[in-house]
Formats: structure tokens, C-alpha cells, sequence
């Protein structure tokens, strides 16, 4: 019941009976600390384990992602399946769809009313940033998972044969074509064989995984390990990039935060209505506000995303919040800095190694210290005064630059979007992994679908442009003519030159 409970997120993600747990490699961009990486280890994936929040990107992701390669990946292209894929509890609008798998809503009433005040630093001086309700994967109460919407109601089909407590060890191949995969149940190995193909939906780490333990990827690697090498393709892993974040957490001066609802007594009761009813505290992730940013002039699109949360977290929920406060997490959405993966052994059961290395350029350190400069002008604005304590985290000691980049290298933690591990691109691009079609290079009848095969990573949240991907490339399976749109309307603000 955890995972279809929205307020239960953080035991979710600390909870390794559903999640992976993974760790990247120590990071010297960030003290040489080991970040923790939760990836869903159910049906649904991270789908199951996450925050809930449904983001799309923005227009200019899917331009370029058309331009590094992915021909027909546009946003014209893309948007279609956006409106497929999700319905809303208002009814069908211009940019969402009516009857769909996905169910959007609205956040809470609770948190309309500090945006009635328009933010100064938001209207007037970033050319149209405002903060903004959130829309959340979490109708009626409870979490909407991708295995919600869309296994779950096929189960009963006579094609379909879903498996649980499977562990999958490598594709099978003969010769360079794909025709089942090898996996453990019960302790057991077996086998399952392709009448037509293999497709892989294991995620930025599991699908890259599966490709090199299977002999593709980087043909020296796989040979160091002993791997049979299937076909030398040494973008596998490659590209790794994610959303690094830093939480900007304040003093809250009126008993209104989820400080109390955290405390074990309260909790039980929170349970008890959510399980009797679906509502209150529990029925939600509390993620409900937010807002996009562009960060200096001359940015065409945001590039700074907030999460307004009235909590603090501390160690990915794993110590209990200490005090009335709420915090901001804030974070740049299209750092410079990429990584990559790889094997640790030919053992599947061994995490690969994984080396984001976060803040790496320059310019993600001077981003990172614009985040923390535009939070605090943002906790400073009228509208919160009258709940605003002292600074919590960084603290008001911490001002000049260095203070501030040291704050973020000690601090600053995964926003959990790993991604573009297995790049979508052209034959001729030496990184791709998969063609505009999601078929494997190199070999025949594989196809990797989820978020690794992202050129780069979207301007927000992953879960609505994996779900897309699925979407899209279900009528590509099956041969169906594309979805796209002639008119799709972007607003572009004018305040490009003018903005600060």
C-alpha cells in the first residue's frame, strides 16, 4: 500500500525491497561525497517511487532534440503524444488530452493562496517566470503510477504474460539479431524467447546495464571483463546526464508546515484517513508549487526549476525534520556537466559504476550560485513575511561567492533524472546507441524505450517525456503513421534583452 499512498514517497525511495539503491562514484565536484541514486525496482519503475509531478519540458527540448539527430522528435511530433498519454480532471484542453492513461490534477486549495501576489523578481525581471501550481500523477488520492496506467488494466489479455521477481541478465543473441533475454526467478535461470523483438524499458542505468552485460557496448571494455563481444558500440553509457539540485530550507514562524504530520502519532491518523478515504495529508506529495526561471539574459527558455515544499528534507527523508520550516529545491535544468557508466564486473548483480561527474565546468558552479542568489530573493519577497524565520540552510553567514560554492559542494544532491545513456541519433553520430526509431545500432530486432534514450536532458521532471517516448514509439512498433500537430502555438517572452 506504501507505493500507492503519495505522502509515503520518502519510505519509498529509502525502501530497497522496491529500489535499486544505487551510488555514483565519489564526486569531486562535490567534496568527493558518494550521492545516493533510488531507482524503482518494481513494476512501474521509478514511476512507482517518485514525487509524482508531471512536467513535460519545454518546447525547445524536442527542437533539440531534433537537431542532435532524433529526426521526428520535434515538438510538433512529440506534443500528440503528450495529449494521448494524459488526461485531466478539468477536461480536455488545447495542450492535454480527454480519456487517457495518465490522470493529471490539480494540487491542493491549500496552496492557491500565496499565488494571487505576483512575484516582482518573476513578472518584471525574468520575462514571465512565476511560481505555479504543480500537476500531479495522483487522482482520486493515490499514486498513478505507469504500471496504474497502462500494465494493470492488461493483465487480463491473452498476449500478455507479466512476470514478478525476475531478475533479467542479458539478451540473447544469435549472431548480431536479438531473440529473448536470460533471466533468474526462484533461483533459477531461464529463458525467454522473441517471435518479432526484444525491447528494453530498464531505465538511464539498467537498460545500458542489460546492453553491455548482452556484449554491446564499448568492444575494450567488454573484453577486459571477459564479455563476448555482440557488436562494438561505445556510446553505450555514455552521455549520462542528470538535474542536480540544492535545498534552500527557511524557519517557518507559524505551526502551518508538516512538521506535526511527521510526528508518529499524527502519522498513524494520516494513514488511517488515507487508507478509510484517500484524503488529507497522506493523499498527496506536497510537492504542489513550483516555478521556471531563466537565469540571466540572453537564455531563450528556463533553465532554473524550484520545488516548493513546506518541509525540509534531510538525507533523502531518512532523518526526521526538526523543526517548523519549509524549503525550496532548486536546481539548473541543463548542466554542462556529463558523465558516463559502465560495468563493474560481468556479474549482473553488481551495480555498475556510475560517474555523473556533477559541477565539472565552470559554468554549473556559476549557475548553481545563481540558484541559491534567486531562492533567497524569492524567500524575501512580501508574500512571505509573515511566515519567514531565520535561514536555515545555507545559513545568513554564508554570502560571498566562495562561501556559497563551497555551501553547494557540500550540499547540493541528485534531483533523481539520470537519463540520455543510451542517445537516440543518427548511424553516423559516434554516441547514438538507437535510431530515431529506438532500434539498437548495430544489431537487429532490439529496441531500448525509456528515458536513456533521450539525446539530452529535458528543461524539468522526467516521468511525462519517458511516458511520451513510450507512447510514440508504440505506434512506431507497430507501424502506425506518426501523430503530428501543425499548429503548435510556444509563448516566447520578450524580455530577452531587458531581463537581469
Amino acid at each position: 500500500w506504501k507505493i500507492h499512498m503519495p505522502a509515503a514517497l520518502v519510505a519509498n525511495l529509502c525502501d530497497d525491497r522496491y529500489n535499486w539503491c544505487y551510488h555514483t562514484e565519489p564526486q569531486a565536484g562535490l567534496d568527493g561525497r558518494v550521492l545516493y541514486w533510488p531507482r524503482g525496482r518494481v513494476w512501474g519503475g521509478s514511476s512507482s517511487l517518485n514525487a509524482m509531478v508531471y512536467v513535460r519540458g519545454h518546447a525547445e527540448d524536442y527542437e533539440r532534440w531534433r537537431r542532435e539527430g532524433a529526426a521526428g522528435w520535434g515538438y510538433a511530433r512529440c506534443l500528440p503524444y503528450f495529449r494521448r498519454a494524459q488526461s485531466h480532471e478539468l477536461g480536455s484542453q488545447p495542450y492535454s488530452g480527454g480519456r487517457a492513461p495518465s490522470r493529471r490534477g490539480r494540487s491542493n486549495s491549500i496552496f492557491l493562496q500565496p499565488l494571487p501576489t505576483p512575484h516582482p523578481a518573476g513578472t518584471r525581471r525574468r520575462g514571465g517566470g512565476a511560481p505555479f501550481l504543480m500537476s500531479l500523477l495522483c487522482p482520486a488520492g493515490k499514486r498513478w503510477s505507469a504500471a496504474c496506467a497502462y500494465l494493470h488494466p492488461a493483465l487480463s489479455r491473452p498476449n500478455l504474460t507479466a512476470e514478478a521477481q525476475t531478475f533479467v541478465s542479458r539478451v540473447l543473441f544469435e549472431g548480431t539479431r536479438a531473440v529473448g533475454v536470460e533471466y533468474i526467478k526462484n533461483g533459477q535461470t531461464r529463458r525467454a524467447y522473441a517471435s518479432k523483438e526484444v525491447i528494453l524499458s530498464g531505465g538511464a542505468i539498467n537498460s545500458p546495464q542489460l546492453l553491455m552485460l548482452s556484449g554491446v557496448g564499448n568492444a575494450d571494455d567488454l573484453k577486459k571483463l571477459g564479455i563476448p563481444v555482440v557488436c562494438h558500440l561505445p556510446g553505450v553509457g555514455q552521455n549520462l546526464q542528470d538535474h542536480l539540485e540544492i535545498y534552500i530550507q527557511q524557519a517557518c514562524t507559524l505551526p502551518i508546515t508538516l512538521h506535526s504530520a511527521q510526528k508518529p502519532l499524527r502519522k498513524v491518523r494520516i494513514g488511517l484517513e488515507w487508507l478509510w478515504k484517500f484524503t488529507g495529508d497522506g493523499a498527496t506529495a506536497h510537492l504542489e508549487t513550483g516555478g521556471f526561471i531563466r537565469s540571466r539574459p540572453g537564455v531563450p527558455h528556463p533553465d532554473i526549476q524550484f520545488h516548493f515544499l513546506p518541509s525540509q528534507v534531510i538525507d533523502h527523508g531518512r532523518v526526521p525534520t526538526q523543526q517548523e520550516a519549509y524549503q525550496v529545491h532548486v536546481g539548473t535544468l541543463r548542466g554542462t556537466s556529463v558523465g558516463w557508466l559502465k560495468l563493474r564486473s560481468a556479474d549482473p548483480r553488481d551495480h555498475p559504476v556510475i560517474q555523473p561527474n556533477y559541477l565539472s565546468t565552470e559554468t554549473d558552479i556559476k549557475d548553481f550560485r545563481q540558484c541559491v542568489k534567486l531562492t533567497r530573493e524569492i524567500f524575501a519577497q512580501k508574500a512571505l513575511a509573515p511566515f519567514r524565520g531565520k535561514e536555515l540552510q545555507p545559513g545568513s553567514h554564508v554570502q560571498s561567492d566562495t562561501e556559497i560554492d563551497a555551501f553547494v559542494r557540500a550540499k547540493a544532491d541528485s534531483a533523481y533524472h539520470p537519463s540520455c545513456t543510451c542517445k537516440m541519433g543518427q548511424p553516423s553520430d559516434p554516441t547514438a546507441v538507437v535510431d530515431p526509431q529506438a532500434r539498437v545500432l548495430g544489431v537487429e530486432n532490439l529496441r531500448v524505450v525509456d528515458a536513456s534514450i533521450m539525446p539530452s536532458v529535458v528543461s524539468g521532471n522526467l516521468n511525462a517525456p519517458t511516458i511520451m517516448i513510450a507512447e510514440k514509439a508504440a505506434d512506431i512498433i507497430k507501424g502506425q503513421p506518426a501523430l503530428w500537430d501543425e499548429d503548435v502555438p510556444v509563448y516566447k517572452p520578450q524580455t530577452l534583452a531587458t531581463q537581469r
